[in-house]
């Protein structure tokens, strides 16, 4: 059976009412860097410290707008946050948040929407977990104070659950009713992408999409934009991902990716020459890259995770390091001053 999400009363916005009730842990998250919630799984990856930091301020006060444990649409969360980060308090703190993890505000927006939904998903299973205990109060490592404060904000008592299920020794005759996980996880919203990304094999490359409903889309195909980038397609959606792999590495039927070379480290600085410090930056048009070249000697910038828009490092025999982005300026060019930035105020060495 599929779970509606929750919507707001008497014609009340969700969106708004999501907002109202997470503003003020919100700002505690932009302080800290975000959620630090490392699991995007809806089913595993439960993190119980992190679950109870933010039981308080963010979980507890989503539990009580919906009291069956959060069931909300990803674009509510999504809104909500949104609306934040536009007004003078938030619009830093997520400008900022977005910088670090290198990637454009849009879309730091989804993908924290979509943490809020893991985490409640998480808080769900734990609920479900400690309502079965016979004696909850003895499992206070795995239930903190915090956490079951959060769980007695669902709308039915779990200790009177447990009880009820602990009262009949004949398994066939104990009820069944709450007992599955999944159906917790099927919650009736239309899924939708919340990010794209390269898995690197051995030899070959494959882009995968994660899905609002916890679910990850293989791409099926994969074909050469007109300005010589691999695009992913998944059979799932009409969306497609602008890879930052040259079409090179194509696999000659589009079935694949070949894994591209890994580049070389950077010479290592002669002793005496000192370190020479500036960066360039070139912007093209919208739909074509933006280049920040790294005159820095013995630097190199390793591949990050967090850096899905880089193309391609290139390192001169003099230490210098051109870094290329094919994303849309807008998205991008505050990343690329921040990147040249840092290396030249002192992150290279």
């Amino acid at each position: 059976m599929r779970t509606s999400v929750w919507t707001a009363p008497d014609g009340q916005s969700t969106s708004e009412a999501i907002k109202t009730v997470i503003a003020d842990g919100f700002k505690a998250a932009l302080c800290q860097g975000g959620l630090g919630y490392a699991s995007d799984d809806m089913k595993i990856g439960i993190d119980t410290d992190t679950l109870e930091k933010w039981s308080a301020n963010i979980l507890g006060p989503l539990t009580s707008l919906d009291v069956r444990g959060g069931f909300f649409a990803q674009l509510a969360v999504e809104s909500a946050l949104k609306s934040l980060s536009e007004e003078g308090d938030f619009n830093a703190g997520f400008k900022g948040l977005a910088m670090t993890r290198m990637i454009s505000e849009r879309r730091c927006i989804t993908e924290v929407a979509y943490k809020i939904r893991v985490m409640l998903a998480h808080v769900r299973i734990k609920r479900k977990q400690w309502s079965k205990l016979p004696r909850p109060a003895d499992q206070a490592r795995e239930h903190p104070a915090g956490l079951v404060a959060v769980y007695e904000k669902f709308a039915q008592s779990p200790s009177k659950q447990a009880r009820a299920k602990c009262d009949n020794p004949f398994l066939s005759f104990q009820s069944n009713e709450h007992d599955n996980d999944e159906n917790d996880l099927e919650v009736d919203d239309e899924p939708v992408p919340i990010t794209s990304s390269i898995v690197m094999g051995d030899r070959v490359c494959y882009a995968k999409m994660l899905m609002s409903d916890g679910r990850c889309v293989i791409a099926d195909k994969y074909t050469v934009d007109e300005i010589g980038f691999i695009v992913a397609h998944f059979p799932i959606t009409d969306e497609t991902y602008s890879t930052e792999i040259m079409g090179i590495h194509l696999e000659p039927h589009g079935q694949f990716i070949l894994r591209p070379a890994i580049p070389a480290t950077a010479p290592k600085l002669k002793r005496g020459l000192g370190v020479r410090k500036s960066y360039t930056l070139s912007r093209e048009d919208e739909i074509s890259k933006i280049s920040v070249i790294l005159n820095v000697q013995a630097f190199y910038i390793s591949h990050v995770d967090h850096v899905p828009p880089t193309v391609e490092q290139k390192i001169d025999n003099k230490g210098g390091v051109t870094m290329s982005f094919r994303h849309a300026p807008e998205d991008t060019w505050e990343m690329a001053k921040l990147l040249a930035g840092w290396a030249v105020e002192g992150g290279a060495s």
